[in-house]
């Protein structure tokens, strides 16, 4: 049955879903890079308790 679900879809919904999971990807590493940089960078200077 989940071996039939893809072997109907067409070549660009396949591809669509794949640039989409991609962006997707990208997005989160983007975001969790951002985030933890700008936090060392902006409270470098702060003492750790």
């Amino acid at each position: 049955m989940a071996g039939n679900l893809f072997t109907n879809l067409d070549v660009t919904v396949i591809e669509r879903i794949g640039d989409n999971m991609a962006l997707a990807l990208s997005v989160l590493i983007i975001l969790f890079w951002n985030f933890l940089i700008n936090r060392y960078w902006t409270y470098s200077d702060v003492d750790k308790m």
